[in-house]
């Protein structure tokens, strides 16, 4: 059925109507005139998928129609900049009854991804089809560093002959690279991949002499082992460091309570600029252990990092600021209490998911005034965003 691409929705994807009905369709653009073939019907929407041949001439990946990995292509790399910031101020609005201005920075767009995990079938490896486990198999994804890119070619030789893997993941930090492998092969075999990698894992078998990745940024040394967690974008989390780095320079804060601290990468980066003490708290203990190494090495006397559930250990500290970079799905009800509860006068939340950012913040009114949020493109050519916010607490004359 012919149909127009009036809007997107938050995903990217088109949105049109069919006998008055909404119908999404991914990897559109606003204003195409497509024939429709749907998919799957759902009780308030449809979803569809475009039979109507159409080139884009931002596309530059040869598998974008089937890949679940990009979605935003067919824009150009401004569009997909301005839809992600009405994207946000659409959330904000709509779910949190919050009206904000705010900016976006864009980041280098193609070869930025410092991690990405492959899975592998036999002698074919690449990503799931969206919404399937059907496996694409792909020549090269443009979206991964270029030492990582080398990897992935050699891995692709290696499984014509070695078969037996089924999923790897390949990570990137200055320059060096970590693999882990899962499945069976023969072990001896993965001596191939000597010298291109520094870190392999074999399953959960250690191969090679170090066991975990460096990172050098701002004079601090980062450790980062196998399951620990860190930005995907080095150039989109210097432009984080650089926001947060600006707020807390304004708000001059005594101490600082770093929530889902991770390897402590704020924690470390804004100990100089602190007149007390640092915090973090993470619950996965590698993390933690990568950054009490980076604290020692780097003497970083008043930084402290405990490990443990944060909802159990984060009342029992004090601070004027509250750095919280939780997972997607936001911040804990118990976090959200406490938050509301203490006596902390600013926050700042950086989220990659705008509708638990939404919810949160909803929430959070109670007891704040969200004062400006930035966003970061840590994610080009797909439709998430990294968003930093400051909170500031209401004063009594705020309330009144």
């Amino acid at each position: 059925m012919q149909c127009k691409i009036e809007d997107y929705d938050h995903f990217g994807r088109g949105i049109c109507k069919i006998n008055g009905k909404i119908t999404f369709v991914p990897k559109v653009r606003v204003g195409d005139m497509i024939d429709v073939q749907i998919v799957k019907e759902k009780k308030n929407y449809n979803l569809g998928i475009s039979k109507t041949e159409k080139s884009y001439p931002s596309v530059f990946c040869p598998h974008f129609d089937k890949c679940g990995g990009c979605m935003l292509q067919q824009m150009t790399y401004q569009e997909q900049l301005q839809f992600k910031e009405n994207k946000l101020k659409n959330i904000l609005k709509k779910y949190a009854g919050i009206e904000q201005e705010l900016t976006i920075v864009g980041t280098q767009n193609k070869n930025y991804r410092n991690k990405v995990i492959f899975h592998i079938k036999e002698d074919k490896i690449g990503f799931y089809e969206e919404e399937s486990h059907q496996l694409i198999e792909i020549d090269q994804c443009y979206l991964l560093k270029e030492e990582i890119t080398e990897v992935f070619l050699k891995l692709k030789e290696y499984i014509k002959l070695e078969k037996g893997l089924t999923k790897a993941m390949i990570r990137s930090l200055d320059k060096k690279v970590m693999l882990v492998v899962e499945g069976k092969t023969k072990k001896e075999k993965l001596k191939d991949f000597f010298p291109m990698v520094s870190v392999l894992y074999y399953n959960k078998e250690l191969l090679t002499n170090e066991n975990m990745l460096t990172f050098s940024c701002y004079d601090n040394l980062y450790f980062l082992s196998k399951d620990s967690f860190f930005q995907t974008n080095d150039f989109g989390l210097l432009e984080i460091l650089k926001e947060v780095k600006r707020l807390v320079e304004e708000i001059r804060p005594e101490n600082i309570l770093d929530l889902y601290c991770g390897v402590g990468f704020f924690s470390l980066f804004l100990s100089p600029i602190v007149k007390g003490n640092v915090t973090g708290i993470e619950i996965v203990p590698s993390a933690i252990e990568n950054a009490k190494k980076s604290a020692l090495i780097g003497k970083r006397d008043n930084v402290t990092f405990l490990c443990g559930d944060v909802r159990k250990l984060f009342s029992k500290k004090d601070a004027s600021l509250i750095i919280v970079d939780p997972p997607r799905s936001g911040l804990d009800k118990t976090i959200r209490k406490n938050l509301i509860e203490g006596d902390f006068k600013h926050m700042i939340y950086i989220s990659c998911d705008p509708m638990t950012l939404a919810r949160d913040l909803k929430e959070l009114k109670e007891a704040y005034i969200l004062k400006e949020i930035k966003l970061v493109d840590e994610f080009p050519n797909t439709y998430h965003v990294e968003s930093i916010c400051l909170l500031e607490r209401l004063s009594n004359e705020t309330e009144q």
